[in-house]
């Protein structure tokens, strides 16, 4: 019996690939990495539609660290053939989206950041990754919402320790003055909770600032 030809096998092998379910997330992960080096030696084309499998199932079971890695090696290899259309989606497009998505879950915010702009450059009316760039230049400061959280923090056990004074001994001994204690409370922790909100909103407002100055300047630059 004459072994199959290259061309055979490689074609018999992505046929066995198409017939795997859009969803079946784990499956295409195992497929490829059981038939790496075969996926790279078929045509362009099928090899690209295993690989962007492959990234999909990488991102959708949430292997954000794995991602960001082949996913870099793909972009190199669009480049390299000037591909950025491809199986009916803007595919450079996507892939980098996906990678800001990614660097943000794994908290790396400056790669993050970086991969939302450099997407942003090519197309700045991609809301999504506005989103994401929003998030990330926020979640970047990252010892001012410490300090907020910690703030928070404070404040519930604050509130909680005096409106529990109050239930327990000022109503119990001092009921006379329960309304001067209330009114106690709310002289200390309402100044509290604006100055937290306040604080919170101002970073909000000057991620978004930030965010709308990129985007102006790209659209001057343009």
């Amino acid at each position: 019996m004459n072994p199959l030809s290259s061309h055979t096998r490689l074609r018999s092998l992505y046929n066995k690939y198409l017939y795997l379910d859009d969803h079946a997330y784990y499956d295409k992960k195992r497929f490829f990495e059981q038939n790496e080096s075969d996926i790279y030696n078929m045509k362009l084309a099928d090899a690209m539609w295993i690989e962007t499998g492959y990234l999909q199932a990488l991102f959708m079971t949430n292997e954000y660290g794995k991602f960001c890695h082949r996913s870099q090696v793909f972009l190199e290899k669009l480049i390299f053939h000037n591909i950025s259309y491809f199986n009916e989606e803007q595919i450079f497009e996507k892939i980098l989206h996906q990678r800001a998505a990614a660097y943000y879950q794994l908290r790396a915010y400056d790669k993050s950041i970086h991969n939302a702009k450099e997407l942003l450059k090519i197309n700045p009316e991609r809301k999504d990754t506005k989103k994401i760039l929003f998030y990330a230049i926020r979640s970047s400061h990252k010892k001012t919402l410490k300090a907020i959280k910690a703030g928070f923090m404070v404040f519930f056990l604050i509130s909680a320790m005096l409106l529990l004074v109050h239930q327990i001994i000022v109503l119990s001994f001092y009921a006379a003055h329960h309304l001067e204690f209330l009114q106690l409370i709310c002289f200390i922790c309402i100044p509290m909770f604006l100055l937290l909100i306040g604080t919170k909103l101002g970073l909000d407002l000057k991620s978004y600032l930030q965010v709308k100055r990129f985007l102006k300047h790209k659209k001057v630059s343009i």
